[in-house]
């Protein structure tokens, strides 16, 4: 399903608003909000201000529905004259590609492999920074580290 959509308000690197739906950008992984690039500053917020900045110059954008996630977000990606969102994202170097991508086809897989590598050869965005480490490590990291009351 696709729909039209104008209006976003950025929650995180890979999650926004729209037209009162939650939209999980499938496909990427971006930097938690508190999540620091491996040169020091905040990966999070790097990635919420370039999804900001790529959203804010696109024009008129098209929601790819791909379904919903376990968290009842809206799971997808927006669609501009320039390509997919997810590409732009991960040409610029905002985030990472998600590593769990068997419900994607090849090409895409590919290309979004292809983007996240050039962006890291041209140390765009996080990668400027080092990097940063997986979401999914970060969290199980951090859970680690809290002490039970």
């Amino acid at each position: 399903m696709k729909l039209a959509v104008k209006s976003f308000r950025v929650l995180d690197g890979d999650t926004l608003e729209t037209q009162g739906l939650r939209l999980r950008l499938a496909g990427v992984d971006a930097p938690e909000k508190d999540q620091l690039t491996r040169g020091g500053p905040s990966a999070g917020r790097l990635a919420s201000d370039c999804l900001k900045d790529i959203l804010a110059r696109g024009g008129e954008w098209e929601l790819e529905w791909r379904g919903r996630d376990i968290y009842g977000r809206v799971l997808g990606d927006l669609w501009n004259q320039e390509g997919r969102l997810t590409t732009q994202l991960l040409e610029a170097g905002c985030m990472g590609v998600y590593p769990f991508l068997s419900s994607f086809p090849l090409k895409t897989r590919s290309e979004w492999r292809g983007a996240m590598n050039r962006a890291q050869r041209a140390r765009r965005g996080v990668w400027y920074w080092g990097g940063y480490r997986r979401p999914y490590w970060w969290r199980k990291t951090q859970k680690a580290r809290r002490t039970p009351v």
